[in-house]
């Protein structure tokens, strides 16, 4: 019987540490997928954005994020290549850092394009 009461008592503290790790996975999980959609909410924003003072806010909360997928990077790319109010921003020079930083050692056919524009 001891042994019961003992094998119960240590099924509930790995309950309780199951749960806790449980709960931190779903923290963790609710902040990816808020920055996700803040990343992808920043993209839709440069991509309508057609102010310089809008372009610039923007490109200044991008800035903030540490870490882009490829296929994020690609598409700021190709919107700073084909909305004129970006790319125009991108030459800034406090700007450019940003974008250079994006890019990275990426070789593609669009990261050369912009490169050229930057240059």
């Amino acid at each position: 019987m001891k042994a019961i009461i003992e094998r119960t008592a240590k099924n509930e503290q790995l309950e309780r540490k199951y749960y806790c790790c449980q709960n931190e996975v779903i923290a963790s999980d609710s902040r990816e997928l808020a920055e996700e959609r803040s990343k992808t909410n920043l993209i839709l924003a440069l991509e309508d954005s057609r102010s310089f003072a809008r372009t610039y806010k923007i490109i200044a909360n991008m800035e903030k994020i540490k870490s882009w997928t490829t296929k994020e990077t690609e598409s700021i790319i190709k919107i700073a290549l084909d909305n004129s109010q970006v790319r125009y921003v991108a030459n800034a020079d406090q700007l450019k850092p940003f974008f250079y930083q994006l890019m990275g050692s990426q070789k593609s056919a669009l990261t050369n394009q912009l490169k050229k524009i930057l240059d």
